[in-house]
This record gives C-alpha cells, structure tokens and sequence, in this order.
C-alpha cells in the first residue's frame, strides 16, 4: 500500500506496524487511531501470535515492519520476552511496550532494548506522537512519558 505526496507527486510507502495486544477492545482503539495516522496496521492477539507472524514465510522484505507495538502483560510470553526474541534475530526496527504496571525495572529493561515504554492509560495522542518519532528514528526510549489517566 502507498500514497502520493502531495509535495512532490511520488508514492511513499506507508509505514507499517505490527500491534500485539490481548485485550482485543483496546487493540481496536489502538489499530484505529494508527490507521487514521496513515499507516499500514498488521494485529496479533498475544506475543506468540506476534512470533508467529513476523516468522512467516510469507514475511519477506517486501513486507518490513517499521515499527512494533506491544503489550507487557500477554498470555503466553511477555511483551520483553518478544522484544528480546526479535532482537536476537538483528529486528533492529523500533519497539513501543505499553504496560499498566511499569515498574522501575520495566523501564530499565525496556531500556536496554532500546524500547520505548508508555504507562497504560495514555492518550491515543500520546501514542500517535511517539509513534511519530520512533518512525522518524527520534524519541531516545530512556525518556520517561507522563502517566495520564486520559485515553
């Protein structure tokens, strides 16, 4: 999928995203507000499924993920658990974690992965900023993001 720049005339590609989350309302409010922001969104429904699709055969170059978006807490391996898997096997794409639970050492951790932690709740504002900035390789993951009780 593409779009025409208007400045220029000449299609871009859409960057495409890579969402795990296992609460499938939230995934949607999730998908929806990056598909407004003009992306390309591909779900999974827990850190295994997330595996299992960026694993596939059909997952070739041609179809690069630019950014994944995850949850922490997921059945069957945690948001970390996947971030690690990915980044043994040279993903060096950004990662966005998002945690309802972030503990001092989540962020630590999240860190050393070169993730960028967000505090569940946060506005989906907040999400399309930093997704902004990670995609444009901005946005250091060390740096803490308020806590809001706002979606």
């Amino acid at each position: 999928m593409s779009h025409i720049d208007e400045r220029d005339g000449n299609a871009r590609r859409l960057p495409r995203v890579l969402v795990a989350e296992d609460d499938s309302a939230f995934r949607r409010l999730v998908v929806g507000r990056l598909l407004d922001d003009g992306c390309e969104v591909y779900e999974a429904t827990s850190g295994v499924d997330l595996l299992r699709q960026w694993a596939a055969p059909t997952w070739d170059s041609t179809r690069a993920i630019d950014l994944v978006i995850l949850d922490h807490r997921m059945p069957g391996s945690t948001g970390l658990q996947v971030i690690r898997h990915l980044r043994a096997r040279h993903f060096t794409a950004p990662c966005i974690l998002m945690s309802a639970f972030p503990e001092p050492r989540l962020w630590q951790e999240a860190e050393d992965l070169g993730a960028t932690l967000l505090a569940k709740p946060f506005p989906l504002g907040m999400l399309s900023q930093v997704a902004a900035l990670r995609l444009m390789g901005q946005g250091a993951s060390s740096t803490p993001l308020p806590r809001s009780r706002n979606r």
